[in-house]
């Protein structure tokens, strides 16, 4: 019993003794990465604690409101803020040390406590307490461990867009060297958002602080084939998008951009491409500019609005 106590604390000194470090060195690692998310997870922790205060204020105030619907969304905002708040702990190398290093800390400690001369009662209490700690602690890698996905996932995203701006101006060279017959006219390919053509100045209203699940759609109208098209639709912060396999986010101090993909679109068919979970932090109208791009398809770019109401 007492080699099996020891293996087991050395078990916890080499989880701690090696990944510790590694995870601190990669923090610093990304500095870009680690702002921009830093940046997102700070607007969307205060966007939560606005919109928790209005809806409290509003289940107060008003009367004949939907109490159940009220319940859903606050505790949505709650978790939303716990879940900002955590991620901006990890993204400090102090905190996340502490959070961390704590948890093996106390397992180890309660570890020393159930191979000392105690009466069985304390050893067993605190071999309990040692284990409760190393879960703890393996909780909290996998968290942070989570978080840094998340921030290479920025990073890579800015140097995929990067490369895509090369990609922009190659393709601005060669429609302007006249070769014309090489794209798509404008607006041979469009975007269908919320199963409708978005048009320049476009208004589409949804109501704040619910999820909203909407389908997005590329349609190529013309008798050839669009190939390698790419959405983009650029969100303010206030707009939380779920991270799913559909799309690809992009996230910079201001903004986010959520983009769509298709390889290859036939000649007049629509290309599904899933649905954008969307969810409005405060009521407003905002301006959302997006572009269309391929690798026959000329790029171009409008602006539609997204109103949040009540």
């Amino acid at each position: 019993m007492p080699t099996a106590l020891e293996l087991y604390g050395l078990l916890i000194l080499t989880v701690l003794g090696f990944t510790l470090p590694i995870l601190t060195v990669l923090v610093s690692v990304f500095p870009e990465g680690v702002k921009a998310l830093y940046a997102k997870s700070d607007n969307e922790r205060r966007q939560s604690e606005e919109n928790i205060v209005n809806e409290t204020k509003k289940k107060q105030s008003e009367k004949g409101l939907d109490y159940a619907a009220l319940e859903v969304t606050l505790k949505s905002l709650k978790r939303k803020k716990r879940l900002a708040e955590r991620k901006l702990e990890y993204l400090n190398p102090s905190k996340l040390i502490v959070k961390i290093a704590t948890p093996f800390a106390v397992a180890f400690l309660a570890l020393l406590l159930a191979l000392a001369d105690f009466p069985l009662i304390v050893r067993l209490a605190a071999l309990f307490l040692s284990v409760v700690g190393l879960g703890s602690g393996i909780g909290a890698l996998f968290a942070s461990v989570s978080v840094l996905v998340e921030v290479s996932e920025i990073v890579n995203d800015a140097r995929r867009t990067t490369e895509e701006r090369v990609v922009e101006l190659l393709s601005t060279l060669v429609e302007k060297s006249g070769v014309d017959t090489l794209f798509l006219k404008r607006g041979a390919v469009y975007i269908r958002f919320n199963d409708k053509k978005v048009k320049e100045g476009e208004a589409f209203e949804f109501s704040v602080n619910r999820k909203h699940e909407v389908p997005v759609a590329i349609t190529n109208s013309v008798d050839t084939m669009a190939k390698n098209v790419q959405v983009g639709l650029i969100l303010p912060k206030e707009v939380l998008i779920d991270k799913t396999p559909n799309l690809q986010i992009t996230t910079t101090e201001e903004t986010q951009i959520v983009r769509f993909n298709a390889d290859m679109i036939h000649a007049h068919e629509e290309s599904r491409r899933g649905k954008m979970g969307v969810t409005f932090l405060r009521v407003g109208e905002y301006n959302i500019d997006t572009f269309i791009k391929g690798e026959n398809v000329r790029y171009q770019r409008l602006t539609f609005k997204l109103r949040a109401i009540e």
